[in-house]
């Protein structure tokens, strides 16, 4: 039980970090796009 309960931890921490990653990237891009078409 501890090396699943450590497991799940683990895998827990992963998909926050790559859902934080995901979102920070799309936000970036977002910000990026509407930057270039502001410009003229």
């Amino acid at each position: 039980m501890t090396t699943l309960r450590g497991a799940t931890a683990v895998e827990f921490v992963l998909a926050g970090g790559v859902f934080f990653a995901a979102a920070s990237t799309v936000r970036w891009v977002m910000v990026v796009s509407l930057l270039g078409r502001s410009r003229p």
